[in-house]
């Protein structure tokens, strides 16, 4: 596993994450070794399971949609830096463009992801 700084400082609240993470073995996992915890649609239960997973989901898919601009729109997927720290600095620069991007359609009245028309060629 990868190790524990990996992630940085730890996390007071919990990780949102897909059905690829679920399971008590990985729960237990997260909880000894990185003290968060994660939680997937399959770990609420009870009278409001189903609003909960409606609302985890909701959460993920504002992530899912992150993950693809910065992968997809600005090529995050695709690094290529020689050095850490021109993995640092190309890093830091495609998530300020895609910051710079949320904050001018915010400014225009845009949707918040609607990057890919941000500027007209």
């Amino acid at each position: 596993m990868w190790p524990k700084e990996g992630i940085g400082r730890g996390n007071p609240w919990a990780y949102l994450t897909d059905r690829g993470l679920k399971g008590a073995w990985w729960e237990q996992h997260w909880l000894t070794a990185y003290q968060t915890l994660v939680l997937t649609p399959d770990s609420y239960g009870g009278e409001e399971a189903t609003g909960l997973r409606r609302l985890h989901s909701s959460f993920r898919q504002v992530i899912e949609d992150v993950n693809e601009h910065l992968s997809d729109d600005l090529g995050l997927n695709r690094i290529g830096a020689r050095s850490v720290s021109g993995l640092l600095a190309r890093v830091a620069a495609k998530l300020l463009a895609f910051n710079i991007g949320l904050w001018l359609n915010k400014l225009f009245g845009r949707p918040a992801f609607a990057l890919a028309t941000l500027f007209s060629l």
